[in-house]
């Protein structure tokens, strides 16, 4: 939505989607058709595991349902296959863990943990091949502005919600204390390395962008 409301050519929502109004069209239908997609695929994923007994099947069908997921996504609904995906895991991870047998839910939580591990780790890699450390100390103001921005709209988002997540009947309770853990530990991440390196390179700031970014992650780190 900020790479569209900037105007940027060849951002991430499709050729010519450069308005705000076009952004917020393309990130519904990705976001909201992309999780339909995948928790359909979901469903028939988890009726087939229900009738096997194997672990390693079992392991086998999460993992082609992720890849089926991804790709029908980008098929039917252009970038929204890593929505898919998001969808495929929220239903196998909750309404599926009941398709599984104990030993293989062992399994499965230790696989994608290592899958995820490893995943963060290469996109720490991609983001040490691309940007110069060095480099950080021209960018030092931005980076002294990023810090406190990021604290303060993580302790926002944190303290806002909460107050009214605490009211609903499913959601553990979640004190001051916790709410405050929350909110100073859950800024470094990989995420946000993705995002910054999605940023098309047609734009003009993207390399304050990436420093600002990686600065706030090594702060946090």
């Amino acid at each position: 939505l900020v790479v569209a409301w900037a105007g940027v050519e060849g951002n991430l929502f499709g050729a010519g989607e450069t308005t705000l109004g076009g952004g917020v069209t393309r990130f519904l239908t990705c976001f909201f058709g992309g999780l339909l997609v995948g928790w359909l695929i979901a469903l028939v994923a988890g009726k087939i595991i229900e009738l096997v007994e194997d672990d390693l099947i079992e392991i086998l069908l999460t993992t082609a349902a992720v890849y089926l997921s991804f790709i029908a996504g980008e098929a039917l609904l252009p970038s929204s296959g890593i929505m898919s995906v998001v969808g495929t895991g929220l239903t196998l991870g909750g309404w599926g863990r009941t398709k599984y047998t104990p030993t293989s839910l062992d399994y499965l939580n230790r696989f994608w943990g290592y899958l995820a591990f490893v995943a963060q780790a290469l996109i720490f890699l991609l983001v040490g091949l691309m940007i110069d450390v060095s480099t950080l100390s021209d960018f030092i103001v931005p980076v002294a502005i990023a810090i406190p921005v990021t604290i303060a709209a993580r302790a926002i988002s944190i303290y806002a919600l909460f107050p009214l997540l605490n009211r609903l009947p499913w959601v553990e309770h979640a004190d001051f204390p916790h709410q405050t853990a929350m909110a100073w530990g859950g800024l470094r991440g990989a995420m946000c390395l993705v995002l910054a390196l999605a940023i098309p390179e047609t734009y003009d700031h993207r390399d304050v962008i990436l420093n600002m970014t990686v600065g706030v992650v090594l702060f946090s780190l």
